[in-house]
């Protein structure tokens, strides 16, 4: 059950409607990219960054856009304030997360940024792509 329960709040922790396994809410964090950046602080920045990049400092410069033509694109992407170190020979393990309608479609995606923005840490969520992408990256 604990299993399921991590597997389930990774995946929809952003998702509009409260989910509920063994009578707990799984999904309790609030996707920040869906709101204005006038409205969100810099604690929740950091709280955010904390949980995508498992690490504990804050982020030394957060940017927040949206984009609605030709495809629907809400971002936050994060500079860590140290750099971290890094496998060049494997780096699968770093990019930003890829949602689609606050669902998880892919984890540190590394198609989403040139190698050289690696160290980056964030969200891309679209409305208009479909949820088994991951499929195809």
């Amino acid at each position: 059950a604990v299993v399921s329960t991590q597997s389930t709040g990774k995946h929809s922790n952003f998702v509009g409607f409260p989910i509920n396994l063994d009578g707990a809410q799984v999904n309790v964090v609030e996707p920040l990219w869906t709101r204005k950046s006038s409205e969100i602080s810099e604690e929740e920045h950091a709280e955010l960054y904390q949980s995508l990049s498992g690490r504990r400092d804050n982020p030394l410069y957060t940017m927040q856009f949206a984009v609605e033509t030709p495809v629907s694109i809400k971002c936050v992407l994060y500079v860590p304030q140290f750099m971290p170190q890094f496998d060049l020979t494997n780096i699968s393990n770093f990019g930003i997360s890829l949602y689609s309608r606050k669902v998880l479609v892919q984890s540190q995606s590394p198609k989403l940024l040139p190698e050289w923005l690696m160290f980056l840490q964030g969200v891309v969520d679209s409305e208009d792509i479909p949820l088994n992408l991951s499929r195809e990256l």
